[in-house]
């Protein structure tokens, strides 16, 4: 997982509980859930669970993206993409524990058992630093990407 982002399961007491229930599988897909600033303009002082609580709804394909969590020692040889691993198929599950379905990197969209919150675009203070690092950022054209963060719907953990 990146700095930006948070596992979250909704009906356990943590990760570790999370996972036990998946011995049957070697990779498990998990749905990001990305969040906005909360209307927030400079880095609030609590925590970013605390400040951040706006995230976008199902509508933002960017949701249908996964990380998953992978037995290392069955992976397989080959590469497929940062989201989805070489686990063989029928051992691949969503957090369900049914088989995932993939369409390319991406699979439906499921926040009722776990999710990855993914703290994308915090406040406008941070978002600009974060901007600022890139190399070769055109920071005339980046309010687009912004305003693709801010669809922000409901409110949750």
């Amino acid at each position: 997982m990146d700095g930006d982002e948070y596992f979250y399961p909704v009906h356990m007491e943590n990760i570790g509980c999370f996972f036990d229930q998946f011995e049957h599988a070697d990779g498990v897909a998990v749905s990001w859930c990305i969040y906005g600033s909360s209307d927030r303009v400079v880095r609030p002082r609590n925590t970013t669970v605390e400040a951040f609580r706006a995230h976008s709804t199902t509508e933002l394909g960017d949701n249908s993206l996964v990380k998953s969590f992978v037995r290392p020692e069955k992976l397989g040889p080959n590469y497929t993409d940062p989201h989805r691993f070489d686990i063989p198929e029928e051992r691949y599950v969503d957090t369900k524990g049914q088989q995932v379905v993939w369409n390319g990197a991406i699979k439906n969209i499921d926040w009722d058992d776990a999710k990855i919150l993914h703290y994308i675009c915090r406040s406008m203070e941070h978002y600009i630093q974060r901007i600022k690092r890139r190399i070769n950022a055109d920071l005339g054209d980046s309010q687009v990407y912004w305003n693709h963060c801010l669809c922000q719907r409901e409110t949750s953990p």
